[in-house]
């Protein structure tokens, strides 16, 4: 085993300066089932050094968990180390599905399985009294074959949502690690939402035909920037949402009317700014004079009646 050169902390304070320490801190000075255990200056010294050794000889996980389980403290006390230490190794070594650290991470999971012996000796299950076996709502499997009954993407993606926010509201699912692997329900149906949604999208790129224009842009001169000047102050107004009530972008907006007017206004940005910075205002605004004109034609018209 190679050695490390740990330097102890002497005051606790030089720990208090993370999430994860201050979660030790208060575990063992408010937790019933730990406080006293160890005094958290102590048992932080012997975490980090412990880490350091793991680090320092990851090439060798049968001695790590050999010299880990050698330690002279009381099972209790080992049990709870292990524990705090596996978690601080993941932060390192990543999970097994995406390690950042491949050699320490397959340390960690001889750590583990040492972990869930100990765990297992100081803790045994009791068998419990036979009860009627309660259908689990919560099978993925089952939430997959039900979903497969259903016929749009939107209603598989609403039926997920509905039965992922049940599991969170009637469990005490508290393991963030397993989540992060895709190990619990609530990760398992976020990875379904998520591929449903990509999927959703790709279809709508893929299979929805563009409409036959039904009209023609006039050949009147300068009646491509007129369209994109008023279609430009449609936008700035606010008049339009998507049907799903999110605002479009301008560049989504003007391009998909100019698809329904039959008019590639893909670049259209570039006609608005040469019609902005080399024409002078009025010209700009002839459009809008033109339909304050005809509004108030039509306005008049209206009142001789």
């Amino acid at each position: 085993m190679i050695k490390v050169n740990f330097t102890p902390k002497t005051d606790i304070e030089e720990y208090l300066n993370n999430d994860f320490n201050l979660e030790i801190f208060e575990d063992l000075t408010e937790n019933e089932d730990w406080q006293g255990t160890f005094e958290p200056l102590e048992f932080l010294n012997l975490l980090y050094e412990q880490f350091e050794i793991v680090n320092a000889n990851k090439e060798k996980p049968l001695s790590v968990v050999k010299h880990l389980f050698g330690l002279k403290l009381e099972q209790t006390k080992l049990y709870y180390l292990l524990y705090y230490l596996k978690r601080h190794i993941y932060k390192h070594s990543g999970s097994e599905y995406e390690p950042k650290d491949k050699q320490l991470s397959i340390c960690r999971g001889f750590i583990e399985k040492g972990y869930d012996k100990l765990e297992a000796e100081l803790y045994p299950k009791t068998e419990p009294e036979p009860q009627p076996e309660k259908e689990n709502k919560y099978d993925f499997q089952k939430v997959k074959q039900h979903i497969e009954t259903l016929t749009t993407t939107k209603d598989k993606i609403k039926y997920l949502i509905e039965i992922k926010t049940d599991y969170k509201q009637n469990t005490n699912d508290w393991d963030v690690w397993a989540y992060k692997d895709g190990k619990t329900f609530d990760a398992k149906c976020d990875m379904e939402i998520d591929k449903l949604q990509r999927l959703f999208k790709l279809e709508a790129h893929t299979t929805t035909p563009k409409a036959k224009p039904v009209f023609k842009l006039s050949e009147k001169k300068g009646a491509k920037t007129d369209l994109i000047r008023v279609l430009n102050a449609l936008y700035e107004l606010r008049l339009f949402n998507k049907t799903d009530g999110q605002i479009p972008t301008k560049q989504e907006f003007i391009e998909t009317m100019g698809e329904y007017l039959g008019v590639d206004l893909s670049k259209y940005h570039s006609n608005l700014s040469q019609a902005l910075q080399n024409q002078p205002l009025e010209v700009n605004l002839k459009v809008f004079e033109d339909m304050k004109e005809a509004t108030q034609k039509a306005h008049y018209q209206t009142k001789t009646k």
